[in-house]
């Protein structure tokens, strides 16, 4: 899928582009390209009603943790679907992913454990609860394990320990779900910590598709 991905959904995406402004619509892709898999698999939130990836600042984490993440990225829509399709029919998958409004996974290194918290944003609080279901699905099966509520908190976390004596927890506020894990001994406080002062911003839009062209393209279109 992710090698045919540019030939199928980019060709579709760029067909936008010519269809609505010839080659001057294909310039401007060349000015400010999609930020995400995302755009490129809805054009509409592109071309139409432009939508940038929100990003993620876990402020109470990252004092936690002893060094910087090691590794800090985004899987965006199309992976993001891939993953949902391995314990989840295709249809469903696709729908629970076009809610994806961001993600950010951070990884820490530590002593015994490496830690991750990964966050994602989604349209709604309807669409964050969709996805932690599919998402347990997928992490129970990954891991085979049960996921368990947590105690004396609310119903939408769970926590489980794996064979491998590491603990992962799945929990949602809203419309964001967090996926943790770390040591068991350390789960909860790194749960907790990573829900502490996060911020959660939308990336500065880049120039709007109408006139996303370089000076060059600009210049010329003057004459």
């Amino acid at each position: 899928n992710q090698l045919i991905f540019p030939l199928r959904e980019g060709s579709d995406f760029v067909a936008w582009a010519i269809k609505a402004k010839g080659g001057d619509g294909l310039n401007a892709l060349y000015a400010n390209p999609p930020y995400t898999t995302a755009q490129i698999l809805h054009p509409e939130k592109y071309f139409l009603t432009p939508q940038s990836p929100q990003r993620f600042f876990p402020a109470g984490l990252l004092r936690q943790m002893a060094a910087p993440a090691l590794v800090e990225q985004s899987l965006g829509e199309f992976l993001l679907r891939g993953l949902l399709e391995s314990e989840n029919s295709l249809a469903a998958s696709r729908q629970i992913a076009a809610g994806w409004r961001g993600d950010q996974l951070f990884s820490f290194a530590g002593k015994d454990f490496q830690t991750t918290a990964w966050y994602s944003s989604w349209g709604s609080g309807g669409e964050a609860a969709a996805f932690q279901r599919a998402y347990q699905t997928v992490a129970e099966k990954r891991h085979r394990v049960s996921l368990r509520r947590s105690t004396g908190k609310d119903d939408e976390s769970f926590f489980a320990n794996t064979r491998d004596r590491s603990g992962f927890a799945l929990a949602r506020r809203d419309n964001i779900v967090l996926y943790v894990t770390s040591s068991p001994d350390r789960l909860a406080a790194t749960a907790g910590a990573a829900w502490k002062d996060l911020q959660v911003d939308t990336a500065p839009e880049g120039l709007p598709f109408d006139s996303a062209r370089g000076p060059a393209q600009l210049s010329l279109s003057k004459r």
